[in-house]
């Protein structure tokens, strides 16, 4: 199941200055060193070792050519990556949520 999404959608919230915009390669860095920074919380229950594992090339991979259908968006404060969630297609018009948010 392939989905298509808008990649410059951006979506407020009632958070001040906090806002979900759809992650690109052009986020890759940002993305790249929040993982890093948050390898011990991402991976205290296990969920993430994958991904700690990856590389900042795995993760230009990734966000170019995505191995999954999930729509990808990051949590922003201003211009500060501090999270991500993502929408899961379980089937068509029905989506699963997935998060994550830094810890400091």
């Amino acid at each position: 199941m392939t989905q298509t999404y808008d990649a410059d959608i951006s979506l407020p919230t009632d958070i001040p200055n906090v806002y979900l915009r759809a992650l690109t390669v052009s986020d890759a860095l940002a993305l790249y060193e929040l993982i890093q920074e948050n390898k011990d919380h991402l991976t205290q229950f296990g969920d993430y070792h994958d991904l700690v594992s990856w590389g900042l090339q795995d993760v230009e991979a990734y966000l170019t050519a995505p191995t999954d259908d999930n729509i990808r968006m990051g949590i922003w404060r201003g211009n500060e990556l501090v999270g991500r969630v993502d929408l899961v297609p379980i089937e068509t018009g029905v989506f699963g949520l997935g998060y994550w948010l830094g810890c400091k």
